[in-house]
């Protein structure tokens, strides 16, 4: 089964929210989420996925302009990253993977589809094994986001924060990497067994030394999953002309 691009912000909004899960907490700005989004994106549920679907995911590696790599479905641990949240296990290929060895820190909120739907964002690496294979964060959760309450309906602040603990690890069992090896064609023992969260590269410019020493001690103490680095400065008064599409790299 193929996949296809879904152009817009509300694809964005998506795959934005998904960095925030994959901190180990969900942060809800006051005002809605709805209210940044005009609808939500169409979500291939959970319940629905079955090993051996395929569909496609999307990254930028270089430049501007996403690429397309293929997803297959091994099988679904529930409440894998959080009670509530599963962790769906998959296996990566095509030429863009075969080019980075595996899903690497970039990789983080890419957007994966079926059918046209969004089954969810690419959240979970295995770093100490075969890195063709990661985790996959549900889009059903994700656009749970949009019907969060602002802050002042919720607790009468505009500094109102909902925070939820997600896995650090996530420890892929017996029975899921049987599964897994299966429909993957391979031994259960190839099947890594600990997926770990990924990263997100953030370009960091207009600060000296110390003050990205200290930003970067921000995000690490705050469990945010960035991994600052210093940058130049650039315009990007053109670039907020152009449309979002999913997989694109987002400057703010």
């Amino acid at each position: 089964m193929g996949a296809t691009r879904r152009g817009g912000m509300r694809v964005v909004t998506v795959v934005v929210s998904s960095a925030l899960l994959f901190g180990g907490a969900i942060w809800a700005p006051a005002g809605t989420a709805a209210e940044l989004c005009s609808s939500e994106p169409d979500v291939f549920p959970v319940d629905d996925l079955e090993p051996g679907m395929i569909g496609t995911a999307w990254t930028v590696v270089e430049g501007t302009d996403p690429v397309s790599f293929d997803v297959e479905i091994l099988g679904v641990l529930p409440d894998g990253i959080a009670p509530g949240i599963d962790f769906i296990l998959v296996r990566t290929s095509g030429p863009v993977i075969d080019e980075t060895g595996g899903i690497a820190f970039g990789f983080s909120g890419s957007p994966v589809y079926i059918d046209g739907a969004l089954v969810g964002s690419i959240s979970y690496g295995f770093f100490a094994a075969d890195q063709t294979f990661g985790g996959v964060t549900p889009a059903e959760d994700m656009v749970k986001l949009f019907g969060y309450p602002s802050g002042i309906e919720a607790l009468g602040t505009t500094s109102a924060v909902t925070r939820t603990a997600f896995a650090d690890r996530v420890r892929v069992p017996s029975r899921l990497r049987q599964t897994a090896a299966r429909t993957a064609g391979t031994s259960a023992e190839a099947i890594p067994t600990v997926a770990e969260p990924l990263r997100i590269p953030v370009a960091v410019s207009g600060l000296n030394a110390r003050g990205f020493r200290r930003f970067a001690r921000t995000l690490r103490l705050g469990g945010l999953p960035f991994l600052p680095y210093r940058s130049g400065t650039a315009s990007i008064g053109a670039l907020a002309e152009e449309p979002i599409d999913a997989g694109d790299a987002v400057a703010g």
